[in-house]
């Protein structure tokens, strides 16, 4: 059976140039002669079936220029990273949705009101704002933090000014996490990296400063929060410190109380948000201890509540809170994406959370895979769940939740479709491979954690050929694995290494109609092509931004012609080559989704030639279609270009996610000191490592590239979040994100 499907296929190939003409000019009664074929055997499906495909296509040429067409959800619902929140003189809440890159406002019960922002550096557009106040009048003030500017709105959302930009001279910024407005309208901003406090009137004209780096009085360590009270003085959570400082209206240290820890009264561990009642009770979220503090206006303790979780009254990582007329407490619950409401003592009032779990909704989506009836599948990634679609994106079926049990993932990242419609999910941290039908119910599962023939250590990716047969990419065992569409181990191949059939964190794999298997080879920055056997072909790319370029690629695909699509993640970007790797077109993306930093992960090119991308940190998938199907050559292009001069750069740390340790690698165009400088997601400096002086060249490997041990400068294991990495070298300076999963 096996060998009369290759002898279809090797006559197919042949026949193909002439079978598109003849399929050009006499359609109709082809696809009637194909039905025929249906008709005749088993056997004959598999060519029939495969003429269809083939035919019904159109044909890839290099240079193809893809349109964006649609992407879902249109709209990210909910909140995502809340990161602060302030509340106006009638009650309305005011949320800064730093992941949304936009402000959201509600009623005081949380009945949703308007919103604005998007991504971008217009007025009125936003990156990453981590705070928000509101004055007297009703005006907003938004820390536009990526931006490094202050932006300030009317009640409605309606841009007024700006004012701010990156640097450290006055009234510049570097990474402003916090805002706060006096009752005369002073604005006063907690400057995160340059490690001071600055005061503007409402119209951004600069009136003072004060604050350097360091530990003594009126100093500090990335202060994150900043508030002022009915007498004007001003109140800093100095994160890094561990503490809150008191400073009057010009500045004057008044007093200060904390020290790291977790005990009542004071102890903070990198505390963040600060806010102040019309009494002068001083609030505190205690970021790292999730809980709220809460001391008169000495800093005296008063009560406390919060604990680490998900439940009412619980928190995850809360980052800003906020105090009304009343002395209802409100509270940025960041990690969980909801506000918490409290009374003063700390009872639970009610609370509004994120929808990025709803139907249609996603949450870091990677794999995404499509069926021979355009039904499209995807790996919904923080949800631990499967999400199925038609091809317009209207929402099917659902089926998974986080757990070990049968149908249940733990971060699935690969997701593949067979001819039947079966569906392989590469359920990533449970180290195992799920089969379903295409309705979501269980068939069966294979594998463990563990480095022995079927044994996997955060499998990736996953991709099945025409005659059932599973390959899986095995991130951290650095092979790809082979086996039946049962489970029964066949093959593998790959080390550690960057030889040939080497990898270094292979993260996506994909086979073509011939059985070639095409792999990322993550972290060596490169395509490797190999039969099905495992013998390697081929392979193409380098480390670098340029054509046929990567940084980090982890998606790829191969369309009915062979043409072979890749997730250039790190340079957010899609790139497609012909079979042999020659390069074919550039970059695509749209301004109307995502952003400079999304993080193109999963890719799938369907039957009609469509591309679907899951566009991980945009949270959504994107769709693209060939211009009119035919050919046109980007101008300026060769055929085919790789390699490039050294440069200084950061690479992504791997492996990513991690636990509990990581290396971060980079290249140095000259001999320079290296020093990489770990930040929490909100500005907090967690550890420096000193790499010291080094000389020109690549420091890519685990003895080469910095290691962190995910230990903060105190020796303590950070918790699971998002942390950002920052590299200096002479006047290069580069940030990257990482991920710690426990």
């Amino acid at each position: 059976m096996l060998i009369n499907r290759i002898a279809y296929h090797l006559l197919f190939f042949l026949f193909k140039p002439f079978l598109s003409l003849v399929f050009l000019l006499i359609k109709l009664p082809l696809l009637f002669f194909l039905f025929k074929l249906f008709l005749l055997g088993k056997e004959k499906v598999w060519f029939a079936m495969f003429a269809l495909i083939y035919l019904m296509c159109p044909l890839a040429s290099k240079g193809q220029e893809y349109v964006f067409v649609r992407s879902w959800p249109k709209e990210i619902l909910g909140l995502r990273f809340p990161s602060d929140v302030a509340v106006d003189v009638s009650g309305n809440v005011y949320v800064a949705d730093r992941g949304n890159h936009r402000i959201q406002k509600f009623d005081s019960n949380g009945n949703f009101l308007t919103k604005w922002g998007a991504f971008g550096s217009d007025d009125g557009q936003l990156k990453s704002p981590s705070d928000v106040a509101v004055d007297v009048s009703g005006n907003v003030y938004v820390v536009d933090t990526g931006n490094d500017r202050i932006q300030k709105f009317d009640s409605k959302g309606n841009f007024l000014t700006k004012w701010g930009a990156e640097g450290s001279g006055d009234g510049q910024f570097k990474y402003p996490n916090s805002v706060s407005v006096d009752a005369s309208g002073n604005v006063y901003m907690a400057d995160t990296w340059n490690n001071r406090i600055q005061k503007f009137n409402q119209n951004g004209n600069f009136l003072t400063k004060w604050g350097t780096d360091g530990s003594g009085d009126g100093q500090f360590g990335h202060p994150s929060g900043v508030s002022v009270d009915v007498s004007g003085n001003v109140y800093v959570a100095d994160t890094n410190n561990h503490r809150i400082q008191k400073f009057d209206a010009e500045g004057n240290f008044l007093t200060k109380w904390g020290a790291k820890g977790s005990g009542d009264g004071g102890a903070f561990i990198y505390p963040s948000g600060v806010a102040v009642d019309v009494s002068g009770n001083v609030y505190v979220a205690d970021t790292w201890n999730h809980r709220i503090q809460k001391f008169d206006p000495n800093g005296n303790f008063l009560t406390k509540w919060g604990t680490g979780g998900s439940g009412d009254g619980q928190f995850s990582y809360p980052f800003g809170v906020s105090v009304d007329v009343s002395g209802n407490v409100y509270v940025a619950d960041t990690w969980n994406n909801r506000i918490q409401k409290f009374d003063p003592k700390g009872n639970f009032l009610t609370k509004w959370e994120a929808r990025v779990s709803g139907d249609g909704e996603f949450w870091y989506p990677s794999g995404i895979s499509v069926d021979v009836s355009g039904n499209v599948y995807v790996a919904d990634t923080r949800n631990h769940r499967i999400q199925k679609f038609d091809s317009k994106g209207k929402f099917l079926t659902k089926w998974g939740d986080e757990g070990r049990g049968d149908g249940e993932f733990r971060y699935p990242s690969g997701v593949s479709v067979d001819v039947s419609g079966n569906v392989y999910v590469a359920d990533a941290n449970n180290h195992r491979i799920q089969k379903f039908d295409s309705k979501g119910n269980f068939l069966t599962k294979w594998g463990t954690e563990g480095s022995g023939d079927g044994e996997f250590r955060y499998p990736s990716g996953v991709s099945v050929d025409v005659s059932g047969n599973v390959y899986v990419a095995d991130n951290e065992n650095h092979r790809i694995q082979k086996f039946d569409s049962k489970g029964n181990f066949l093959t593998k191949w790959g080390t550690k290494g960057s030889g040939d059939g080497e990898f270094w964190y292979p993260f996506g794999v994909s086979v073509d109609v011939s059985g070639n298997v095409y792999v990322t080879d993550t972290s060596n920055d490169r395509i490797q092509k190999f039969d099905s056997k495992g013998n390697f072909l081929t392979k193409w790319g380098v480390e670098g931004s340029g054509d046929g370029e990567f940084d980090h690629p982890e998606g790829v695909s191969v369309d009915v012609s062979g043409n072979v699509y890749v997730g250039d993640s790190g340079n957010c970007r899609i790139q497609k080559f012909d079979s042999n790797g020659n390069f074919l077109t550039t970059k695509w993306g749209t301004p109307e989704v995502g952003d400079m930093d999304n993080c193109p992960n999963g890719i799938i090119v369907s039957g009609s030639g469509s591309v679907y991308v899951a566009d991980t940190n945009n949270h959504c998938i994107e769709v693209y279609r060939p211009v009119g199907g035919r050919a046109v050559e980007p101008a300026n292009k060769q055929l085919a270009t790789w390699g490039g001069m050294k440069r200084t750069a950061l690479y992504q740390n791997y492996p990513n996610p991690f636990n509990p340790e990581t290396w971060i690698p980079f290249s140095l165009s000259k001999s320079e000191d290296v020093t990489i400088r770990i930040y929490s997601s909100t500005g907090q400096l967690v550890r420096t490592l000193s790499v010291g002086r080094k000389d020109a060249g690549d420091y890519l490997s685990k003895e080469h590239a910095a290691y962190w041990d995910g230990r903060n400068s105190d020796g303590e294991e950070v918790s699971s979040c998002v942390y950002f990495y920052v590299m200096e070298a002479g006047s290069f300076r580069a940030t990257k994100k990482m991920v710690i999963l426990k």
